[in-house]
Formats: C-alpha cells, structure tokens, sequence
C-alpha cells in the first residue's frame, strides 16, 4: 500500500514502511496507472504485482507474491487435493464393495448353497431369498426345481416299490 506521494505505508518488509518508493521498478509502473498486472525481478527472484487505485484516497494497493512461494502454495494445495480425493475415493470403494457384497455375493452364495443341500438329495432346504430382482427371478426356478424334483423322487420311489411289490408277487407264485 502506498500513498500518492509515492510513500509505502504498508509492506511485508516492515523497514520499507515510511519509505519512499519512488524509483523502484514498482512505483515507476504503478504510478499515474489507475490499475494492472506486471512481472518484475527482485532480488533475482521473479515476482507477479497487481495493483489498483483506490478511488477516494488515489493510493495504490497492491499485491506482491513471488512465483515461488505462489508455486510453492499451489503444490501444497495440489497434495492436499489429491490426498482428499484419494482418501474419498477410498471410502466409496469400501461403501460400494460392502453394498456389492450385501447386494450380489451373499445372494449368489445363498442360492449355491441351496443347490448343493438339492444335490446332496434334502429337498427340504428353504430357499429364503425373496427378492423382486434377477436374483428373485433365480430363486424362484431354484424353488421349483426343489419341487418338481421333489415330486419326481417320489412318483420313482413310489413307482420302485409298486414294481418291487409286483416282483414279489410273481415271485411268490
């Protein structure tokens, strides 16, 4: 912050306050200039200035930032950015596995399991799943498979033993 007269009246070096800027680099393009941008070199350093007039006093305020400390905070800004998203991209990998597992894998294990009580010959086994999706459809036919073949064991066994009943007969005669 400088007055019209060219003095700094406000800066990050607290020696330059009270001084006069006139003759700087700065000062000779802030100057005169109602409002602006510019790169300079101080200190073999590159700095960025932007500056406006304030109307109602004609001082010039301005901003002051080297591009390294400017690349250095976007760096940081970048890390912590990428940090975060990681870390969301983290938790919506677990919350979406835990609702894949919830949703798909239990519904599959549970039908498999079924399948394999039918093959091992208990066609009591229950077959929970009530679902209006895919899965319910699947459940469905696992359910009629059971009973049909349920229902065909037993017209065999029953058809076995008429057959063993009528060998026996005609052995006997």
């Amino acid at each position: 912050l400088k007055d019209d007269n060219g003095q700094a009246l406000d800066h990050d070096n607290p020696e330059v306050i009270g001084q006069s800027m006139l003759g700087t680099e700065v000062a000779n393009r802030v100057l005169g200039v109602p409002s602006g941008e510019f790169d300079y070199m101080q200190d073999n350093e590159k700095m960025f200035t932007a500056f406006a007039q304030v109307p109602r006093t004609g001082w010039s305020l301005g901003a002051l930032a080297s591009y390294a400390e400017a690349e250095s905070y976007i760096d940081a800004s970048l890390r912590r950015g990428l940090l975060i998203g990681a870390v969301l991209l983290g938790a919506a990998f677990l919350v979406g596995s835990l609702f894949s597992n919830e949703l798909l894998i239990k519904p599959v294990f549970r039908l498999a399991e079924a399948a394999g009580d039918i093959a091992e010959g208990n066609f009591r086994t229950e077959i929970t799943l009530q679902k209006a999706d895919e899965f319910g459809v699947l459940a469905n036919a696992f359910r009629k498979l059971q009973s049909d073949l349920g229902r065909l064991i037993g017209e065999v066994k029953a058809a076995s033993d008429l057959t063993a009943e009528l060998s026996r007969a005609v052995f006997r005669s």
